[in-house]
């Protein structure tokens, strides 16, 4: 910088040192320079300098000791007992001239030794310093007296310290107890605690005090041989204890117990009513007043200042006034508890020819426990488009649009069973306040299910069950199949349960549904048989095979039930009914059929009939197809079974158990995306009708 005329001023902000140079100097080529000279204290020195509409600078300096010069030497404990196994700790500095500590001295060797007295130096008895300290023990060794402890180092001016060893005798309180009174929502109260014990071989600075068994409506502290009483609940007052602990240097100790007492104080009662400030011309007015005092005391309410034909009963709290003229009247009225009163100011607006603005809706005065509350409040005579509305008193977590009134609200348990709610709503010129109660439910009935439902479906047919249940508290029921077969279905709002059962259902089936209210339910459990329509055999309707290398194979057994025959006393018939030609492999008894068809193959259809001995039959067509490279169940149709398969194969490698070779459509050893969107392709075209 060639700054040559700004000035520029010097601070000492931390540290033990001064400035003997200019406070303010002018800068010279960008330089302004002061001088600083330092104190006999070691220790960081902080330093900012300022001018004028520029950022301040801050800067420090180390102030380190001088030389080493003399050995400072401190004990702790500083008194003993003749019985103490421990001993004191000895703390030997290495200081310069002025009692700074070298903390660079790592080399000097101190040596401790006893000058006198009954004691010994603990090994060992000399060490080298590290961080300019060193540190030894002394234990006393036989009856009373002082012991004095000689430290020493080469070069250096040596300390001494004296340690009193003496037959101990513990401190003791003058009294078991102690009564302190302090005054309600007061200032702290001090009790000087060394004033209250007798040490016959103890300093009284040399006694530690502490407290055993806080209190957390007094804030209890030691500061100094104080004790320190303060209130720390608002408006609490009573009796607590806790107790007072003396120790002495040698760790005796004694104890004793302290009774506070919190005296209380009168507080002023305060008014919780809100006056009506709008009045209208020859119309009566009436404020009725309630109170509160903390302490319990009966509250008088009087009138200091209002109108002059406004009357006032003082016995039950109310105003009542009829105005004869419009303007504004200030009205002032007292509460007091006999010893001291406080005030509510207000004033009122006496209006001369407008009508009042008033509530023309009732207010919603019932509400439930997790439902939702709603109140729109609606008003007459407004006098200008807009109101606005605020609650003044409510339960907790209710909330109101400012705009338009709407009151919300959720109740939950622990929620008051009634609550009072005050409304006001203000047009700008006149407001109108609508105070109701609202009742909480207690308690929310359960539904019940009450209709009987048919326990018999057969196969192929539609099974219907209409679900009716009632709830006491008129809730919107959901309905739900809590356990039944997969392919079953509700209507979950009007409970209507329908199935059509296939063959591979026939058996019996727990039914559980379930109604619920929002909070609770009602389950109706039974049994559901499935039959087949009569005692024939029964074919599943499966739609056909694929052909795989000229062949496809059908088990028979696992697409044939009869409640009635062993599959092995059911005979068939199977022959091509349309399309190519196919080999038909089947003996009677066998339980598998095969089918041989030609490299030109396109597709057959087979018929199927099976009978029993009673002459009962069932017949199906099955077609027969060339396998699709997306078919990968064989069922010739490419659905969301095959979906499901390649996603259950998705992402394999062909070392893995899910690996499935069908899936890999594009043969590159890996079932990715490259698979699924092939999948998806084929899909598509095979699920889209003609246009």
């Amino acid at each position: 910088m060639t700054d040559t005329d700004v000035s520029i001023s010097f601070f000492i902000t931390e540290g033990n040192a001064e400035l003997i140079g200019p406070q303010t100097a002018q800068t010279s080529a960008g330089t302004a320079q002061t001088t600083l000279r330092s104190s006999i204290y070691a220790g960081p020195v902080s330093l900012r300098a300022e001018a004028s509409g520029l950022l301040s600078g801050t800067g420090q300096i180390e102030l380190v000791a001088g030389p080493a010069a003399k050995v400072s030497l401190q004990a702790f404990p500083q008194a003993l007992s003749t019985s103490d196994t421990i001993g004191s700790e000895l703390i030997a500095e290495i200081q310069d001239v002025h009692g700074n500590r070298i903390v660079s001295d790592s080399t000097t060797i101190v040596s401790f030794s006893i000058s006198g007295g009954p004691g010994t130096i603990l090994p060992p008895r000399f060490a080298r310093a590290d961080s300019g300290r060193v540190l030894g023990r002394v234990q006393p060794t036989g009856p009373q007296g002082n012991v004095l402890v000689f430290a020493g180092a080469s070069g250096l001016s040596p300390s001494t310290f004296e340690i009193p060893v003496r037959q101990a005798q513990p401190p003791r309180f003058t009294s078991d107890t102690f009564e302190l009174e302090i005054v309600e929502d007061g200032s702290p109260v001090y009790l000087a605690l060394g004033a209250l014990v007798e040490d016959i071989d103890s300093a009284p600075e040399d006694l530690t005090f502490s407290l055993e068994g806080q209190v957390s409506s007094i804030a209890l502290s030691i500061d100094d041989q104080q004790l320190v009483a303060a209130p720390a609940l608002a408006d609490y007052f009573g009796t607590v204890q806790t107790t007072l602990i003396v120790r002495d240097p040698t760790g005796l100790e004694d104890s004793a117990q302290l009774q506070i007492d919190v005296l209380p104080q009168n507080d002023p009662p305060f008014i919780t009513s809100v006056p009506d400030t709008l009045a209208t011309v020859d119309s009566l007015y009436f404020y009725t007043l309630s109170g509160l005092d903390p302490d319990g005391d009966p509250i008088r309410f009087s009138l200091l200042e209002g109108p002059q034909d406004m009357q006032f009963d003082s016995a039950i709290g109310k105003a009542a006034w009829r105005p004869s003229q419009p303007g504004s009247y200030d009205v002032r009225i007292a509460a007091t508890d006999g010893r001291i009163a406080s005030e509510q100011s207000f004033r009122i607006h006496v209006l001369s020819s407008l009508e009042r603005i008033s509530f023309s809706s009732e207010p919603v005065t019932r509400a439930y426990i997790g439902r939702p509350y709603s109140y729109l409040p609606q008003l007459i005579n407004v006098q200008v488009s807009d109101a606005s509305f605020s609650l003044l008193n409510a339960p907790e977590r209710m909330s109101i649009n400012p705009n338009t009134g709407q009151i919300s609200w959720l109740p939950i348990s622990g929620d008051p069973v009634n609550s009072d709610v005050t409304l006001r709503a203000s047009d700008g010129i006149q407001q109108v306040f609508q105070r109701f109660e609202i009742t909480l439910a207690t308690g929310n009935e359960a539904p019940r299910i009450v209709s009987i439902p048919p326990r018999t479906a057969r196969v192929d047919s539609v099974y219907l069950y209409a679900v009716q249940a009632d709830d006491p508290d008129a809730d919107p029921l959901v309905y739900r199949i809590a356990r039944g077969p997969e392919t079953m279905r509700i209507n979950p709002l009007n409970g209507l349960v329908s199935w059509v059962p296939q063959r591979g259902d026939i058996g019996s089936y727990e039914i559980a549904i379930s109604a619920y209210d929002g909070q609770l339910n009602d389950e109706q459990i039974f049994q559901l048989t499935v039959t087949p329509l009569d005692g024939s055999p029964l074919i599943d309707p499966i739609r056909g095979i694929t052909v795989e290398e000229g062949v496809a194979t059908l088990d028979l057994t696992r697409i044939v039930s009869d409640a009635d025959h062993p599959f092995d006393s059911l005979s068939w018939d199977i022959q091509t009914i349309d399309g190519d030609p196919v080999d038909i492999a089947y003996t009677a008894g066998d339980s598998s059929v095969s089918f041989y068809v030609p490299a030109e193959f396109t597709q057959a259809q087979i018929g199927l009939i099976v009978s029993d001995p009673e002459g009962n039959t069932d017949e199906h067509t099955l077609h027969v197809e060339p396998r699709q490279a997306s078919d990968f169940n064989g069922d010739t149709d490419i659905d969301l079974g095959d979906f499901f398969t390649l996603a259950d194969a998705f992402g394999a490698s062909p070392d893995e158990g899910r690996w499935n070779e069908k899936a890999d459509l594009n043969s590159d050893g890996r079932i990715d995306f490259d698979d699924f969107f092939a999948f998806v392709d084929s899909f598509n075209q095979a699920n889209t009708p003609p246009k």
